[in-house]
């Protein structure tokens, strides 16, 4: 199941920020032309995680960055822990979470 459809009762225990409604609000923050650019990439190139580091090189091609709601709205669309996201991107030297410029 997806996060985003995982009740409060589902959370591990202690919650977290990215169950329930939490994570509602968090993804509600993506641009919609950030979920179109996600959605329209998953649905051309099927497959599992290896989707990824081409996926975020595409919305950050985009966006200029990589901000911590769109790595989450990432992270849920993929079926991975944002937390797996989150290391991707400040794992690799080519991602940002901030602006260059």
């Amino acid at each position: 199941m997806s996060r985003v459809g995982m009740r409060d009762a589902d959370a591990p225990p202690g919650g977290g920020p990215f169950y329930g409604a939490d994570l509602v609000a968090a993804l509600a923050a993506v641009p919609p032309e950030v979920r179109v650019l996600v959605d329209r990439y998953l649905a051309e190139n099927p497959g599992g995680r290896e989707r990824l580091i081409p996926l975020l090189h595409r919305v950050q091609q985009a966006l200029g960055h990589l901000p911590y709601d769109v790595q989450d709205y990432v992270a849920d669309r993929l079926g991975l822990a944002p937390v797996e996201v989150h290391g991707v991107v400040s794992f690799y030297h080519f991602f940002t979470t901030v602006p260059r410029g």
